[in-house]
């Protein structure tokens, strides 16, 4: 038997799947909501005063990370800080 990085004792038999099932069910709900966070984000669209748009880089916890005048400008504020959009519904 051996250790591996996580601290879990490696098994003979037991695939790497099934070692990351059981460290994904060790953590807790706080570290399990951060999994991810600092990389993820979305874009949405929102109406200013005088009927323009805005668009918003958000965190996925929903914090604006940018605000830009066009959809564009919005996707290469993600791509040059290598964050991943995910749809929002």
């Amino acid at each position: 038997m051996s250790i591996s990085a996580t601290g879990l004792a490696r098994q003979p038999g037991v695939s790497e799947p099934d070692r990351t099932t059981t460290i994904l069910r060790q953590m807790t709900a706080s570290q399990l909501q951060q999994l991810g966070v600092p990389h993820l984000a979305y874009v949405n669209a929102d109406c200013v005063d005088g009927g323009g748009m805005v668009y918003f880089v958000r965190a996925a916890d929903g914090q604006p990370l940018a605000m830009v005048d066009n959809y564009n400008l919005a996707l290469r504020f993600a791509l040059q800080n290598n964050l991943i959009l995910v749809p929002m519904h």
